[in-house]
């Protein structure tokens, strides 16, 4: 938010500027399968937050309370950035996304454009002048990170292959994916949501 300029590709997806909160019980589903817990407590709080037992609707009040005063700071924030008043951001949010032009018309970014753009922007606010390279820094990944890898590969490979010969998918499933971006793009910014099927697979 603190950028000396925002910007965003006309057809992606952006804003989203609001705050929730999950805290899940498990006592209906335990319920269920002939699970069930009772207790006495000595204090107040004891037990409140068992995940065995429904939510205390006390303990709900002041997780709304915390999730209500972090979304307060985030456009608080988001404002000050954008150099807009609280009112204004918050017409803007509640949560709500938007296409990189809508955004654009609103102020949330200053402007749209491709990846190449945003980079040369870069530069020129930086003072490189027009003789620059690029180095790209990744962080290392997590065994987590590359579990996930592995197992999007190893996804892929299935699709691919089927009992050692190859699977018959149709090629033009991915020209297809390119024609709807191009198509999305070229409709400047009158999609908020856009989604690909990829049923053909």
């Amino acid at each position: 938010m603190a950028a000396d300029e925002v910007w965003a590709s006309p057809a992606t997806i952006t804003g989203s500027i609001g705050v929730f909160g999950m805290l899940p019980t498990f006592g209906a589903t335990l319920g269920k399968i002939g699970v069930h817990t009772d207790g006495f407590g000595t204090t107040e709080m004891a037990g409140k937050l068992r995940l065995d037992m429904p939510l205390d609707p006390g303990i709900a009040r002041i997780f709304q309370s915390s999730t209500e005063r972090i979304y307060q700071e985030f456009i608080n924030l988001v404002a000050k950035a954008r150099g807009k008043s609280v009112e204004e951001i918050n017409e803007v949010a509640q949560g709500r996304v938007w296409s990189g032009e809508q955004a654009a018309e609103r102020g949330l970014v200053d402007k749209t454009g491709t990846f190449q753009e945003a980079i040369m922007a870069s530069a020129r606010i930086a003072g490189l002048g027009e003789n620059f390279q690029i180095e790209w820094i990744e962080p290392e990944q997590s065994a987590l990170d590359q579990f996930f890898m592995d197992f999007v590969s190893g996804a892929v490979s299935k699709l691919s292959f089927s009992a050692g010969k190859p699977l018959n998918l149709p090629v033009s499933w991915l020209q297809a994916m390119l024609d709807d971006l191009q198509f999305i793009t070229a409709q400047q910014g009158k999609f908020t949501i856009a989604a690909h099927c990829l049923c053909g697979l």
